[in-house]
């Protein structure tokens, strides 16, 4: 039993502590909150209570269904449903404090923010003045849900049925009819208080990478890691992109700018979580990338600073006052006739009318409504998301050069065109494995006269060999009668030349042709990879999905065997006879070692070109057999 002479001072201590423990209860979101969904004819969105940011975002197109348990080693069980097959989850994150599309107030300043907390259930009501909101976020994340239908959710910071504070941030998601992959987001800051405030607006967009995953083998340098997790933003007509790897080396001003995005986002080879920053956003923000030891990485734009005057005499939201009391914005906005959301601006030229359209004992009224619209003290802001596949048709739809995020490498200006011929092959066939064909068959007979002149010439070299050969046997005779161990090579160079110029053959004439369609077959070998119109899709028997490998490795072993064949009947335009044999097996077998990891749709395109260059090859043969006849 405690003396009495002790309880005195226990008291004391724990009323000093009242505020702290107050805001030391740290709430626990999950799991156990749960969230508001909100769904369309494409997606389900999930709209957290605990940081009103998304906690889930599942496409319901069957294309992107699971199909296998992909569950890090990592994830907590009680989050694992996310990798579970599917329909399939864009959100790869499960702690609420790293939820896409959140928002937070920064760089707060309302001289000491007082808030009063009375909890459910409990009699006590608590003031505390802290110096700081930043502290508040992270012991009591939970928002308020004020309103909330099918088509719309509002969320307010701090909750206000708990907490009574100077300053609010309200969030509204809704769905966009037009739009099944997107949402529109109206945020604002409320100063309900009798001083002003100043602040800036910070929104963030998360994901996660798992620090086990691997970094995307040899052809990564080519394609970019396969499905290693990223982050990007659109400024002044360019993108700036990094996955995790990258930005974990980036220098601050290589993943940061001054200025207010277009859009920004974190993605993956075939996905995107996007914002496009709209009305009230301005022009003097700015937006960052980063990561973190973790794995998560973060794309954020923070707003100008922004600055509210004293709320005193103003109105009020509608969900402030049905709790602490005062004018109600949404009653006077019925009195004056106003249909805008409480947080819109108001033009002056309709307050006059509205004083005009007034009679009699109204006209007190519509004055004292006037006057308390005009106080009322809130910035508002507003922005889209798209959250979905990185659908060039979709991106374009959404607007703010979105598309940009599909990255075709140095060579969209090529690629965008491919992929749109892919399509309509699609369109035309049915089938994503035909369309492949059809575009590398395409692209092969538009480069096939650049190909057939680099062919004729390695033809031409390998024809002129056995002479060249003599050359170099002669000199090298002529040499060691001098005393030398090898000819001069100067000389040997003037006769080779010679030789070539005699017969009219260029010993570039086999490489540069190469050089000048590699870019295009840079640019189909890109598109063919990021293009996520073949996720899902079944190539043949085993092959289920296009953008994976081959589980039995039989499409890399026919390429690798089919590239073999055609080292074999490739002229040989001169060099070392054993360099030449030994690049005929070790160039398929590399192949064919790289495709193992690599999406079957890729190892097809490859397969069809690698045909299409042998039947090339023959067919000039046999028009070489054909001028000689005759």
């Amino acid at each position: 039993m405690i003396p009495n002479r002790s309880i005195a001072p226990l008291l004391a201590t724990l009323l000093l502590l009242l505020p702290q423990l107050a805001l030391a209860k740290k709430v626990v979101c999950r799991p156990g909150a749960k969230p508001i969904v909100l769904q369309s004819a494409d997606v389900s969105f999930s709209v957290s209570p605990c940081g009103a940011g998304l906690e889930s975002v599942r496409l319901l197109n069957k294309q992107f269904e699971l199909t296998k348990d992909r569950t890090p080693k990592v994830v907590p069980k009680w989050a694992a449903n996310k990798w579970k097959p599917g329909a399939l989850e864009l959100v790869g994150t499960w702690d609420a404090k790293w939820d896409p599309f959140r928002d937070r107030l920064a760089d707060l300043k309302v001289g000491t923010v007082e808030l009063t907390v009375k909890e459910p259930g409990e009699a006590t009501v608590t003031t505390t003045t802290i110096d700081d909101l930043g502290g508040y976020y992270d012991t009591d994340s939970r928002w308020g849900v004020v309103q909330q239908d099918g088509e719309s959710v509002t969320l307010v910071w701090p909750d206000p049925k708990r907490v009574k504070s100077p300053i609010y941030l309200s969030k509204r998601y809704s769905l966009i009819a037009e739009r099944t992959r997107s949402l529109s987001v109206d945020v604002a800051v409320w100063n309900v208080g009798s001083r002003a405030a100043k602040f800036k607006l910070r929104h963030i967009i998360s994901t996660w990478s798992d620090p086990n995953q691997e970094d995307g083998g040899l052809f990564a340098m080519l394609a970019g890691p396969p499905n290693l997790k990223s982050a990007a933003f659109h400024i002044r007509e360019e993108t700036v992109h990094h996955d995790i790897n990258a930005l974990k080396d980036a220098d601050p001003e290589e993943r940061s700018a001054m200025g207010t995005p277009n859009w920004l986002a974190t993605d993956s080879r075939y996905f995107i979580l996007a914002s496009l920053p709209g009305k009230g956003w301005g022009q003097n923000g700015s937006v960052r990338l980063h990561t973190l030891t973790n794995g998560v990485v973060e794309a954020i734009v923070t707003s100008q600073g922004e600055a509210l005057a004293p709320a005193t005499g103003g109105c009020a939201p509608g969900w402030y006052t049905s709790a602490w009391g005062g004018s109600s914005c949404a009653a006077d906005f019925k009195l004056l006739g106003l249909k805008n959301a409480v947080d819109a601006p108001i033009d002056a030229a309709f307050f006059d009318k509205a004083r005009l359209a007034a009679a009699g004992g109204d006209k007190a009224a519509v004055e004292a409504a006037i006057a308390r619209v005009q106080k009322r003290q809130v910035k508002a802001w507003q922005s889209q998301i798209y959250a979905g596949p990185k659908r060039i048709d979709y991106l374009r739809d959404v607007g703010g050069s979105v598309d940009d995020a599909i990255d075709f490498g140095w060579f969209g200006v090529i690629g965008r065109p491919l992929l749109m011929i892919m399509r309509f092959a699609h369109d035309f066939t049915g089938s994503w494995p035909l369309a492949i064909i059809i575009l590398t068959v395409l692209v092969k007979a538009l480069l096939w006269p650049v190909m057939g002149k680099s062919m004729k010439s390695m033809r031409k070299m390998q024809l002129l060999k056995p002479e060249l050969d003599a050359i170099k046997k002669r000199l090298t005779k002529e040499a060691k009668a001098k005393g030398l161990d090898k000819p001069d090579p100067q000389e040997l160079n003037k006769e080779t030349f010679a030789l070539y110029k005699r017969h009219g053959a260029n010993p570039l004439g086999g490489c540069l042709p190469m050089f000048l369609q590699m870019p295009v077959y840079i640019a189909l070998y890109r598109t063919i990879y990021s293009s996520v119109e073949l996720y899902n899709q079944p190539l043949f028997g085993w092959i289920t999905d296009l953008t994976q490998k081959d589980p039995y490795y039989a499409l890399p072993v026919l390429l690798g065997a089919v590239m073999f064949l055609q080292q074999k009947i490739m002229p040989n335009p001169g060099g070392d006879e054993a360099q030449r044999k030994m690049l005929m097996y070790f160039m398929p077998i590399m192949f064919s070692f790289m495709m193992m990891s690599l999406p079957s749709g890729l190892t097809l395109y490859i397969l069809v070109n690698t045909v299409l260059s042998i039947v090339q090859n023959l067919w000039l043969r046999r028009e070489e057999k054909q001028t000689v006849a005759a």
